[in-house]
């Protein structure tokens, strides 16, 4: 049994298929390190609920201690998101990784992953990616073509996510085992994005069925605080509107960002605006968050690199017991006072998404709240 296993999560919000992807990872470790997004999640959108009320619960559902993949890494695509994260989990010790899947085939999803980087898979996407294909659709073209076992792989965001921490983990030198859960469909399971609907449209009863017992209670109490998506989307169309965003962000180069900018002055709302940039080629996602990475003035030389810092959000007794051995990692500095961000190499970035988060909750908060905040203790 490994020491250390790790499992990389956003919780958006936590489900019993999370759940039980914690209980497999404890078969395979004596303490499990949630390495956890922050405020904002990989499809460009404010979490649901903060990062500090989902680290309460991951710990409540078998994570001893967890850890934040920072802005903007947490809310990057693919690539970046699992490079990102790969690099925390080699930096706290962990010899395992536990993540969820489609297809819960890990000998697949390695083949999926060699796939993925060779030329000849290169060039096929670059053939098929044109006006009416979008690039996720064109890499599940390519697959087809040319390894068409492993074609459903790209059509699974797990698994095409479970495909990056492969080739993340080779690149970073991680020498630890990587273990695919297969995703489990029972009378009450309701996915995530499900549930997150259900709450925006007012339906929380319609899917507490679907939050683990232990949860329950958080669950409810953090209704009355959850992020609004409708109030990011307003800022955005704000920023576009008036012209506030800067030249050169994330995925300027494609065009997306001066789309919003003309979408935006023919749109009368910020939902609106996003609606009228998407196009085949361009998925809502990345819409999203070329839109978010705007408005925080993210770049592209801003990814390229790994976080050097975590902030802990969450720790049990088990989970404090391995800090001090996390710390002796000069790669990562492990930070417990939220104020201490702003002295790290990037962490001021973080501290903005936060500000803006804060603004975005549905109780009004001061714009240092998450500056204030101590790790949940269990």
């Amino acid at each position: 049994m490994s020491k250390i296993t790790a499992v990389i999560c956003e919780l958006n919000p936590l489900h019993i298929g999370h759940k039980y992807v914690f209980e497999k990872a404890r078969e395979y470790g004596e303490t499990v390190v949630a390495v956890m997004s922050g405020n904002f999640v990989q499809r460009g959108e404010c979490a649901i609920f903060d990062k500090y009320t989902r680290a309460r619960a991951a710990l409540l559902s078998g994570a001893d201690l967890v850890l934040e993949l920072p802005f903007p890494w947490c809310a990057a695509p693919a690539e970046f998101f699992a490079r990102g994260a790969m690099a925390v989990v080699k930096a706290v010790g962990a010899d395992c990784l536990v993540f969820g899947s489609e297809c819960g085939d890990t000998e697949l999803l390695v083949k999926g992953a060699s796939l993925s980087r060779s030329e000849a898979f290169l060039a096929a996407v670059e053939t098929e990616y044109t006006e009416n294909v979008g690039y996720a659709a064109a890499r599940e073209k390519a697959a087809k073509k040319l390894m068409p076992e492993a074609a459903e792989l790209f059509s699974g965001a797990n698994d095409m996510l479970a495909m990056e921490y492969f080739v993340s983990a080779e690149k970073l030198g991680f020498d630890g085992s990587l273990n695919g859960v297969k995703r489990i469909k029972t009378d009450d399971y309701v996915s995530a994005s499900e549930i997150r609907c259900a709450l925006r449209s007012g339906n929380a009863q319609g899917v507490i069925h679907a939050i683990p017992d232990e949860e329950k209670a958080l669950f409810e109490e953090a209704l009355s605080d959850m992020g609004s998506l409708s109030k990011l989307e307003e800022t955005q169309f704000s920023a576009f509107r008036q012209r506030q965003i800067k030249n050169g962000t994330f995925d300027y180069e494609s065009g997306i960002v001066s789309r919003l900018e003309k979408c935006a002055d023919a749109a009368t709302s910020g939902r609106e605006m996003l609606e009228k940039a998407s196009t085949k080629k361009y998925t809502d996602a990345r819409i999203k968050r070329a839109a978010l990475f705007a408005l925080c003035g993210v770049t592209k030389e801003a990814l390229q690199e790994p976080p050097c810092f975590t902030v802990v959000l969450g720790a049990n007794e088990k989970g404090r017991a391995i800090l001090s051995d996390i710390r002796k990692n000069e790669d990562l500095r492990v930070i417990t006072k939220p104020s201490d961000i702003t002295k790290v190499k990037g962490g001021e970035k973080n501290a903005e998404a936060d500000r803006l988060y804060t603004m975005l909750m549905d109780e009004v908060k001061d714009a240092g709240f998450f500056m204030k905040q101590s790790p949940v203790i269990i």
